[in-house]
């Protein structure tokens, strides 16, 4: 799912916000982010906001400034979408990244 996210992430024509992909897995889903470059030099840190989010919803997650991954309750994944959007929009200034 990492793979995909980067693959997607390198050919997508709106750069300006990072990729978020679900995964069905037993007792929950995993979570794959990518960022950009350009996103980063901006202040996003997808291990922090990951890692913020996920612990929220009951899940886990973390990793790096670029990329980053957790697991979640699939049941929770709405509230943690809501939660991911503020923390990126947080890092990167917005009051909402309109992901």
């Amino acid at each position: 799912m990492g793979i995909v996210a980067g693959m997607y992430s390198s050919i997508s024509m709106n750069r300006d916000l990072p990729i978020i992909a679900f995964a069905d897995a037993d007792g929950g889903a995993k979570v794959s982010a990518r960022g950009t470059h350009d996103l980063v030099v901006c202040g996003l840190n997808l291990g922090a906001a990951i890692s913020e989010a996920a612990k929220a919803v009951g899940g886990t997650g973390g990793g790096h400034d670029i990329a980053a991954g957790g697991f979640i309750p699939y049941s929770r994944k709405e509230e943690f979408l809501s939660r991911l959007d503020s923390a990126i929009g947080s890092q990167l200034g917005h009051h909402s990244s309109s992901m």
